[in-house]
């Protein structure tokens, strides 16, 4: 069991950084194409559609985690 608490683990740290660069460097490359004002318009928190793909995007890596740390904390005896 611990080989997929780790397993898990390390995929939700990959995953989040992964989604992370991608978002980064999408910015980046939105920023020198278009200029800073249509970097804000892209990614104005205030934007609905904006919140679902942050959310849809980092959820894999938050599910990931905290099945890692459940299923742990069962096997640490808090049975």
């Amino acid at each position: 069991m611990t080989r997929l608490i780790k397993g898990l683990k390390i995929f939700a740290a990959v995953w989040a950084v992964l989604i992370t660069l991608s978002f980064a460097i999408g910015a980046i490359t939105l920023w020198l194409s278009e200029g800073f004002l249509h970097l804000a318009r892209s990614f104005n928190p205030l934007n609905m559609q904006n919140v679902m793909i942050l959310a849809f995007s980092y959820a894999p890596a938050v599910v990931g985690y905290i099945l890692a740390d459940v299923l742990g904390g069962s096997e640490n005896g808090d049975s």
